[in-house]
């Protein structure tokens, strides 16, 4: 009688154990996927943010700076640090807003910063920087707005957008505006976007495990079960599909909120 006991029991837990391994690589690919795709636009976000930031800019004063960037006391220097440490000021998570320049040795040194002295998101003026991105040689050399990271430095880690400043007259890069943000920041907002997959694996995991409870407590015989327990497996999928869509409807409407969030950014 042993095998003929097993067989059956190892059955039951199989069809219960399949059906929880499918469900949790179902949201690990949505993690993964989630997960990537808001990388993405956060990085485009970024980009457009520092772009359009750097477009507002006065060219001809970071030209003068930036032919003479060890000048100290420069009034054009506090003047330009100034509104970078307001437009740091106007968003949470810039950890810094930065000038750099191309030197003609071929170094690459801070112009100015908007993070006050002695913050982690401070940079010397005229100091060289030690750790140069290929994307930021490539912002400086073509002009083209990127991003690059985590990037670390001897000022921290960091998630950094580049965008050009260009001349007015003959549209030459003369320096690059840089956008940092805490690379232990920019993960945060990563997983904080995971919530709602996670509490939907969650869910339907208890769901199975319930009904699988009910089913063994009331029916321990197969013809034995009783008639409402027909519909128990009805009331399970309504269940799951009740909070699949309620998870898709909190992450659209995040989404939404995120991008007009976003938009009244830039109209700022």
């Amino acid at each position: 009688t042993g095998p003929d006991r097993v067989a059956p029991y190892g059955a039951r837990w199989l069809r219960l154990v399949i059906p929880i391994l499918i469900i949790l690589t179902a949201i690990a690919a949505a993690v993964y996927v989630t997960v990537v795709v808001e990388d993405h636009r956060l990085r485009a976000e970024l980009v457009d943010e520092a772009s359009m930031l750097a477009s507002t800019l006065n060219s001809d004063s970071v030209d003068q700076l930036a032919a003479n960037p060890n000048q100290p006391d420069s009034i054009i220097r506090s003047r330009l640090s100034a509104v970078l440490m307001t437009l740091r000021a106007s968003v949470p998570r810039y950890a810094s807003v930065r000038l750099v320049v191309a030197l003609p040795d071929g170094t690459v040194a801070h112009l100015t910063s908007g993070a006050p002295a002695g913050s982690p998101g401070y940079a010397i003026p005229g100091q060289p920087m030690t750790t140069v991105p290929q994307e930021l040689i490539q912002t400086l050399e073509r002009g083209e707005p990127t991003t690059a990271g985590p990037v670390t430095d001897s000022r921290g880690s960091w998630i950094s957008a580049y965008a050009p400043v260009v001349a007015r007259t003959d549209q030459r890069v003369v320096a690059t505006l840089v956008i940092d943000v805490a690379t232990r920041d920019w993960y945060r907002e990563l997983r904080s976007k995971q919530g709602p997959h996670a509490l939907s694996a969650l869910a339907v995991i208890l769901i199975i495990l319930v009904g699988r409870t009910i089913r063994t407590s009331f029916a321990p015989q197969p013809n034995a079960s009783p008639r409402w327990l027909r519909y128990l497996l009805v009331l399970q999928l309504a269940a799951g599909g009740l909070v699949l869509t309620t998870s898709a409807a909190w992450m659209g409407h995040r989404s939404q909120v995120a991008t007009m969030a976003a938009s009244f950014r830039k109209i700022a």
